[in-house]
């Protein structure tokens, strides 16, 4: 249509509708132009195996992922994006201080929860008093990776008073190899 006869909101959701379009300001500038203000989607994670997430948790889908592999995988039954972001959001600071780093945060179907690390370190919740089971898991997490020859490679959060660890077994060459690495940051 023309200049008057622009349907404004029609175009406005076809614009929001692009994968990359997070919202649009459309107005319409005398005598013969219309200008747009695009915000563009900001990426927090990946969500699934196809799609991204930003910190509003809207999740999008643009044609690639390219470029995106390194940011970590979230998923989730539907409707769960916003749990899982404020998760993702609480728990990674505190990673961080113990010096992991989050590589996957699922919430399954059985609104189980399970964490994963770049280490190979998989850390399951459970469905209850997660924000305690987390916080226990990283006050041992210090213990846990002591010795360099054994490593954690699962821990099993979800006991009331406890929880299971099953251990990877390092070589001796690499944990001799961490040793020097460990004292060289002394």
């Amino acid at each position: 249509g023309g200049f008057f006869s622009c349907d404004m909101q029609k175009l406005r959701e076809a614009v929001v509708a692009m994968p990359w379009v997070d919202d649009v300001s459309i107005r319409r500038s005398w005598p013969d132009k219309l200008s747009m203000i695009v915000t563009e989607q900001v990426p927090l994670a990946r969500w699934g195996d196809d799609a991204l997430i930003n910190v509003g948790a809207e999740v999008f889908r643009p044609q690639s992922l390219d470029g995106f592999e390194r940011l970590v995988k979230l998923s989730g039954p539907p409707g769960s994006g916003h749990r899982v972001v404020a998760f993702l959001q609480a728990a990674v600071p505190v990673a961080r201080t113990r010096g992991l780093q989050i590589t996957e945060l699922e919430l399954d179907d059985r609104r189980h929860w399970w964490l994963r690390f770049g280490d190979a370190l998989t850390v399951s919740l459970g469905h209850e008093n997660i924000e305690y089971r987390l916080a226990q898991f990283f006050r041992v997490y210090p213990n846990l990776v002591a010795e360099p020859q054994r490593q954690p490679q699962r821990v099993d959060m979800r006991y009331a008073h406890g929880f299971a660890v099953r251990w990877r077994e390092v070589p001796a060459e690499d944990a001799t190899t961490q040793d020097a690495e460990s004292q060289e940051k002394v």
